[in-house]
């Protein structure tokens, strides 16, 4: 396959879903507002964050609210 045509083929192909969309960091979607409401908690989460950062971040929220 010449460089060309592996150009071809990802110019061609379409995002599967939502989640595979690039937006502007902090834009809202549609999809924003079809989110369940128990997943709200992760909306302040960065995209890629790993379990320590998210758990950093409960542990925070928990203290701040025990306040």
């Amino acid at each position: 396959m010449s460089g060309s045509e592996a150009d071809a083929e990802t110019v061609e192909r379409e995002p599967r879903d939502a989640d595979d969309r690039e937006t502007a960091e902090g834009a809202r979607t549609p999809e924003d507002d079809e989110r369940d409401p128990e997943e709200a908690w992760l909306d302040d989460v960065d995209d890629g964050c790993g379990c320590t950062e998210i758990w950093e971040q409960v542990s925070e929220r928990r203290e701040s609210s025990a306040d």
